[in-house]
C-alpha cells in the first residue's frame, strides 16, 4: 500500500482524554476543582512545537521530513464533553496550561528501508492519512504530498504490535483513580514499558521483514 511520508506540512488532529477540575456545589471546589476524565480536542501541525527528529537535508517538497522519533510538542487542548471550560474551577487553568506543556503526539508507523539523516522515516497508515499517538489518546494526520513508500509487512506487524499493547495498557491504567493513572502513565508506561515496547517492535520488524 502506497503512503505518505511525513513532513513539516502535515496536519494533526484528534481526542485526548485528561483530567479537568470540574466547579462543584462546595465553595471550595470553586477553587480546587473536583478531579474527573474529559476529552479534550488536539490539534498542531507537524511544524508546531517539536522535539526537531527532523531532517532539514532531505526534505520533502521543499518541507523537512520526520524521523521515527520526531514528536509534534505542547499540543493545543480544548477541553469538550462531558464537561467545558465554563464549568472548570481555577486551578483548572493551570492544569491545563501543565497538560500543554507535557503534551505530545508521535507517529506510529515508520518505513525501516528509508532512512533521513540516520533514522527511519515516519509514514502514513496509507495513501494520505497517518496515526499519531497522543499524549492521552488518538490523532489522525493528514498528510498531503507526493513522496511516498511502501511499508514493508514488518513495518505494519510492528505498528500492530504497538497499538495492541498501548490499548491493553490503557485499559490497565483506566482502572486506577484518575490522579493515580496519570502519574503512572508518565512514570512506570513511559520510562520502562514504552521502552520495552520499542525493543520488541524493532525485533518483530526484523524478524517478520527475514522470513
Amino acid at each position: 500500500m502506497s503512503s505518505n511520508f511525513y513532513d513539516a506540512s502535515g496536519f494533526m488532529i484528534g481526542g485526548d482524554k485528561h483530567l479537568f477540575l470540574m466547579r462543584a456545589v462546595l465553595p471550595i471546589t470553586w477553587v480546587t476543582g473536583v478531579p474527573v476524565e474529559t476529552w479534550h480536542l488536539v490539534f498542531a501541525r507537524n511544524s508546531w512545537d517539536q522535539n526537531e527528529k527532523h531532517t532539514p537535508k532531505v526534505t520533502s517538497e521543499g518541507n523537512w521530513m520526520c524521523q521515527r522519533d520526531f514528536s509534534i510538542e505542547s499540543v493545543p487542548h480544548v477541553p469538550l464533553f462531558p464537561y467545558n471550560i465554563a464549568q472548570s474551577a481555577a486551578l483548572e487553568i493551570p492544569l491545563l496550561i501543565f497538560i500543554i506543556v507535557t503534551s505530545e503526539s508521535k507517529p506510529k508507523l515508520w518505513a525501516h528501508s528509508v532512512h533521513g539523516q540516520g533514522l527511519p522515516l515516519a509514514c502514513c497508515l496509507g495513501w494520505w492519512v497517518g496515526y499519531n499517538a497522543n499524549c492521552g489518546g488518538h490523532g489522525l494526520l493528514i498528510q498531503l504530498n507526493t513522496v511516498r513508500t511502501t511499508p514493508s509487512k514488518g513495518d505494519y506487524a510492528a505498528f500492530a504490535l504497538d497499538v495492541i499493547c498501548n490499548f491493553l495498557m490503557g485499559v490497565a491504567l483506566d482502572t486506577l483513580p484518575a490522579p493515580i493513572s496519570w502519574i503512572v502513565d508518565k512514570t512506570i508506561k513511559s520510562w520502562v514499558s514504552d521502552q520495552i515496547l520499542e525493543f520488541m517492535r524493532d525485533k518483530l520488524q526484523e524478524w517478520i521483514d527475514g522470513l
